[in-house]
């Protein structure tokens, strides 16, 4: 049984990573326009492709405005992607010195580990950037990946 898929990271969606974080509408445009077609792109390699995998640093600065960006990108695109959180996803709250620095992302993402099936096969993904998540998160990831 073969499962056919692709991972890529790093598309930075967003303005430049500047303070305070406000990102141009012509900055999500394009950093929108670019992920699709790197999306595109990947995806034409192989026409088998089931899907796609996107680690960590979605977006350049984590903001509200640089999250929706991306899932309006992945969430249109005809084949699943697959989300990881990276560092520059929770860049804005991070500045903010707030104590729970992924909240816009689970907001508007999902969660920050999960599994999902393909075939026979199970697949993990979970939260390496461990500084960016509070005590409780880290014990319920820990918890998670056990049971």
């Amino acid at each position: 049984m073969l499962v056919k898929f692709a991972v890529s990271g790093d598309p930075h969606v967003g303005g430049e990573a500047k303070v305070p974080c406000k990102p141009t509408r012509e900055e999500l445009a394009q950093t929108s326009h670019w992920l699709k077609n790197d999306l595109e792109d990947i995806s034409t390699f192989d026409p088998g492709l089931e899907f796609i995998v996107l680690c960590g640093d979605l977006t350049e600065n984590g903001t509200r405005d640089d999250l929706r960006s991306y899932v309006n990108v992945v969430k249109s695109f005809r084949i699943p992607v697959y989300s990881v959180f990276g560092g520059h996803d929770a860049l804005e709250l991070r500045r903010k010195k707030e104590l729970d620095q992924t909240r816009y992302y689970r907001e508007i993402v999902g969660s920050l580990w999960y599994s999902f099936k393909k075939e026979n096969f199970t697949f993990l993904v979970l939260v390496s950037e461990e500084p960016y998540l509070t005590p409780d998160q880290r014990r319920l990831q820990e918890k998670w990946l056990r049971e």
